[in-house]
């Protein structure tokens, strides 16, 4: 038994290891549980004590029924135990991968499964760390396994050469895709070269000019609500990288805002008020691909706050996750308009046809009545953001906001999940997925057939759909953060030079579009993210000819940094 204290209140962690056989050796049929809750797929390499205490933190702010603070005879906390004999392969774990968390009544435990939720939607986010399952536990009886039906691997001489030359097979293999990629670049570098117009105000990829990091003020985040913060309300821990990270990303965005974005409403809102002595609304920002909320909440508050916009209208193919953020926000006090719609549903139809390929694209015969609401929803407002819109959902955001003559600020992210297609999936009248909350992530963030790679007409011209999809797999880089990675190494540092280059062509090539469909575009990175973060940069644009275009050239504070 361990104790961990928590708000003045100790917790009991209690480590219970269950075996199952088989299915059929359940002696009846098996039942959710309303009081325990599986949660699988943990990191093996932190100790079990650690991972008790995480996921207190993670179900922190729970009460009892009775409305006092969970104590350590309202939650247990089990984590799975290592078999006993340790098996070959769980050399080097700490536990068993999962754990289960059992509260002593049903309402306790349905408000941890929202905060443990909460959580797990903003991990997917972070590609580095291992994506939480969570569900309802299943009230069975354990089924202990017998000594006498434990087998013993034994590894031979020729099983241990045969695992030997899968090794080096997939070694030969990662070496040709990797000389491959590196051709692709080269060949990429030189022909954007000798095309200065349409590479422009774009930091080159060669490394003769430095990235442009966004010198974007930090916030006092202690002045907003618990559920405000991406940190405290989304579920991470305080004092982190992670967490630090989440922060500057949403402090990077409002600043783009407050800068450059909202400019144009903000000037002409004024103007009429002056003039006709008439109350107009502040302009709402569009958060596409919001998920669970972790910057459209800090966003509407603090934009509330400044009186520059009367909020945020959060779109998400994910109804569940929608659920998270309503939930977030009523429990801040933050009024956010949620709206559970596919991305392609937003797009004007021009906006959707590719340069030199044609496409289907949607109907517009006005038999959608719902598709048609929420498009002109997305047309009375100022701006679209998005961040970390997995996949594909980042070019239906692009796409979105320039069929609507808005500006943009994206942070994309996931890149290799573009190189699928959305297949089997069915949807209703309002153009939401039917089964959406079973479908993968992979699938929700695929690419409809109205959207082609590579984007703009200058990489169409340079590489073909494969080269593209190898370029796309190689930009998904991780940012390795095993303690026993040695990023000083020749290997290590070229495959960091070749991943960051990879997804630098993957975001041009998305800029160079919006250049093409009439923008002036720029790309920089967010602050205070760390050397090896991936998912660094931020994507501006602005219809040509608007204030708001000129700004985004002009007028954001940048920070010169040598590149990695």
């Amino acid at each position: 038994m361990f104790h961990f204290p928590r708000h003045g209140v100790s917790f009991a962690l209690f480590i219970i290891f269950h075996v199952y056989d088989s299915v059929q050796a359940f002696s009846a049929p098996s039942k959710h549980s309303e009081l325990v809750m599986h949660v699988g797929n943990l990191d093996w390499t932190i100790p079990a004590d650690a991972i008790s205490d995480l996921l207190l933190t993670a179900v922190g702010g729970v009460t009892s029924s009775a409305g006092d603070d969970c104590s350590e005879e309202t939650v247990k906390v089990t984590v799975k135990a290592l078999p006993t004999p340790l098996r070959k392969r769980d050399e080097g774990k700490m536990h068993g991968g999962s754990a289960a968390i059992e509260f002593s009544s049903k309402k306790d435990a349905t408000t941890a499964m929202l905060k443990l939720n909460s959580l797990i939607l903003a991990r997917t986010e972070e590609k580095e760390d291992k994506q939480w399952r969570v569900r309802w536990a299943y009230d069975v009886p354990p089924i202990i396994r017998s000594p006498d039906n434990i087998k013993e691997v034994v590894l031979t001489k020729e099983r241990i050469q045969l695992r030997k030359n899968r090794a080096e097979q997939y070694a030969r293999r990662r070496k040709r895709i990797a000389q491959k990629t590196d051709d692709l670049i080269r060949l990429v570098v030189a022909s954007i070269d000798d095309d200065d117009e349409n590479m422009s105000g774009l930091w080159s990829l060669d490394g003769s000019n430095v990235p442009e990091i966004l010198d974007a003020p930090m916030l006092d985040w202690s002045q907003c609500p618990d559920e405000i913060d991406p940190v405290r309300g989304g579920g991470l821990r305080e004092g982190t990288r992670r967490g630090q990270r989440k922060q500057s990303a949403v402090e990077a965005f409002l600043y783009v805002l407050q800068a450059a974005l909202l400019l144009d409403h903000a000037a002409a809102n004024n103007g009429a008020d002056e003039k006709n002595n008439v109350c107009r609304r502040r302009p709402f920002v569009a958060d596409l691909g919001c998920g669970g909320g972790n910057l459209s909440l800090p966003l509407a508050w603090w934009l509330q706050k400044q009186g520059l916009s009367d909020g945020v209208v959060a779109v998400d193919i994910n109804g569940f996750a929608l659920k998270i953020l309503a939930e977030r926000a009523s429990l801040s006090g933050v009024s956010i308009e949620t709206m559970e719609q596919d991305l392609l549903h937003l797009v004007e139809q021009p906006a959707l046809q590719h340069s030199t390929k044609e496409t289907t694209g949607i109907p517009h015969d006005g038999s959608d009545s719902s598709t048609v609401d929420d498009r002109l929803r997305l047309a009375d407002c100022a701006a679209v953001v998005s961040l970390h819109a997995c996949g594909a959902a980042s070019d239906l955001a692009m796409a979105a906001a320039i069929s609507h003559s808005l500006p943009f600020a994206l942070s994309p992210c996931c890149i290799g999940k573009m190189n699928a297609s959305r297949q089997n999936t069915k949807q209703d009248a309002g153009g939401r997925i039917i089964g959406m909350p079973k479908l993968r992530s992979v699938d929700r963030s695929a690419a409809p057939s109205e959207i082609s790679y590579p984007r703009s007409e200058l990489l169409n011209d340079i590489i073909s759909v494969e080269e593209y999809q190898l370029l796309a797999a190689a930009a998904d880089y991780g940012t390795a953060t095993n303690p026993n990675t040695n990023h000083d190494t020749l290997e290590e540092r070229n495959r960091t030079q070749r991943c960051r280059k990879a997804k630098t062509i993957v975001e041009l090539d998305r800029l160079q579009w919006a250049k093409e469909q009439g923008y002036v575009v720029r790309m920089v990175e967010l602050p205070r993210i760390g050397p090896l973060y991936n998912k660094r940069e931020l994507l501006l644009g602005a219809k040509k000819g608007t204030e708001v275009a000129t700004r985004l050239s002009s007028c954001l504070d940048i920070i010169s940094s040598t590149p990695v």
